[in-house]
């Protein structure tokens, strides 16, 4: 097998691409990845650089690994600050750059070796170790893998960590008051309130995919959208990942990727207070990036959450992901906790042991903190 090094993904022929073993998911779709590129979402100024491994047969691409060389350790919802200071004190030297396989801004589950049997997938980790060995490179990081992935890296000396997600997962409701019965009565309640008061305030939502996305006619959504997603950050003191022509030009002109995405619109008297922009694909809905033009109490639930669970019961999808954090406020809403692995190689042998070391530690606790969390989680009230 021959091995490349893409830095962009124009140097592959979709045709090519489509053949690769990655899921259905719309995230490694050629337009999505292109899309990142074309709007410089990504790109060496942004810190996420593009360095994919492609194996060759007989000039045919059999295998590929996304990689991503990193200048920073943002938008990748695996994090390793501990990582970074603990590298800096130990050689004396920087962190970064370090190469990741991820899908940017993204914290989804997805396949990354895109290989046909474990012979290639080895390969493409043993390339990838050598690339940042040769390269000076700190580490070398594949975030939200599959398990069997993950295994099979551990097994080529990779560590692995736990990350936490809550998902929301149909268990036959048919609709939301059946998912709403399953919950304890107090968070029936709850739930019921938060919907009602934003009716009282004359709150309207609207679920928008597909045609609805497209053309000069969702210009002014994509520009609203846009408008109170970089409004969160700014509230946050950060800055939005993704620039406009992101959505408005990758999604908004592009029918394959539009038809997979949701955008939730929440209205009051004729003005967009709230947007929520999701994915989706056969199995589930991938909650990824929200925005409002101010406070108000229970916006986000329903935004976020209860829209997405209608939209995923109307569909008859089997989960929701609602991304990173923001624990306390899932689980009370239906959501159950779920453990992701990542796992992680690191240059340094005597680092990548003490690191190896502190992941072990690092998943005890996470499985432990997870155990009492679906004490709770599990709980139903016996009318």
């Amino acid at each position: 097998m021959k091995v490349n090094l893409v830095r962009t993904i124009e140097e592959i022929a979709q045709s090519e691409w489509d053949k690769l073993p990655k899921g259905t998911s719309p995230f490694w779709h050629y337009d999505f990845v292109q899309a990142l590129e074309t709007s410089r979402s990504t790109g060496a100024h942004s810190g996420w650089q593009m360095r994919f491994l492609v194996l060759k047969e007989q000039h045919k691409i059999v295998a590929a690994l996304p990689l991503w060389q990193k200048s920073h350790g943002m938008g990748e919802y695996v994090f390793d600050p501990m990582f970074a200071e603990s590298w800096q004190h130990f050689k004396n030297a920087s962190y970064y750059p370090k190469l990741v396989s991820a899908v940017p801004f993204t914290p989804v589950r997805l396949p990354k070796l895109f290989a046909f049997d474990n012979r290639q997938k080895r390969a493409l980790l043993s390339h990838a170790k050598a690339l940042c060995c040769k390269e000076g490179m700190s580490s070398l990081h594949l975030n939200f893998v599959p398990n069997e992935e993950a295994r099979l890296a551990e097994e080529e000396g990779f560590a692995k960590r736990w990350n936490l997600q809550c998902h929301w997962h149909d268990r036959g409701y048919g609709d939301f008051d059946n998912f709403l019965q399953e919950l304890p009565r107090s968070r029936r309640k709850t739930i019921r309130k938060e919907r009602a008061v934003l009716q009282r305030k004359g709150f309207r939502f609207r679920r928008l995919s597909g045609a609805d996305l497209c053309g000069e006619k969702a210009d002014a959504l994509w520009d609203a959208f846009y408008r109170l997603y970089c409004a969160t950050y700014a509230r946050k003191w950060g800055y939005p990942y993704f620039t406009r022509d992101f959505f408005a030009q990758g999604i908004g002109d592009n029918e394959n990727l539009a038809n997979r995405t949701l955008l939730v619109v929440g209205e009051q008297e004729g003005r967009v207070r709230s947007v929520a922009l999701s994915f989706f694909d056969e199995q589930a809905l991938y909650g990824r990036h929200w925005g409002a033009a101010d406070y108000v109490p229970c916006l986000h639930f329903e935004t976020c959450y209860y829209q997405s669970i209608v939209f995923a019961l109307e569909r008859g999808l089997a989960r929701v992901e609602a991304g990173t954090q923001g624990v306390s406020h899932k689980l009370p809403r239906g959501f159950d906790p779920v453990l992701l692995s990542s796992v992680h190689f690191f240059s340094d042998p005597v680092f990548a042991r003490a690191a190896a070391q502190w992941c072990a530690q690092e998943r005890r606790a996470m499985e432990a903190y997870v155990a009492e969390l679906r004490l709770h989680a599990v709980k139903r009230d016996v009318d």
